[in-house]
C-alpha cells in the first residue's frame, strides 16, 4: 500500500513540499520532498508499527489543537 499526499502553499515563491508515505509488511517509510527548490532537498524516515502508532496518535492530538 502507498499513499502520496501533496502539500501546497499560497505563496508563489513557496517550494512546493511532497509527503510520501509508504508502507510495507513491517515497516512505514515517510519523505518529504520539495519541488522547485535550486537544491535538492529531502528527509527520510522508517518507523516501526509501535512508533507509527505513536506517531498516528500525537498527529491526532495535535491536529485536535488546530483553530478552525
Amino acid at each position: 500500500m502507498a499513499v502520496d499526499v501533496t502539500f501546497t502553499d499560497d505563496k508563489n515563491d513557496y517550494y512546493e513540499p511532497i509527503l510520501k508515505v509508504n508502507s510495507d509488511d513491517k515497516f512505514i517509510d515517510i519523505s518529504i520532498e520539495y519541488l522547485n527548490c535550486p537544491l535538492p532537498t529531502s528527509a527520510y524516515i522508517s518507523l516501526d508499527k509501535k512508533s507509527a502508532i505513536r506517531l498516528a496518535k500525537e498527529l491526532r492530538k495535535q491536529i485536535s489543537f488546530l483553530e478552525d
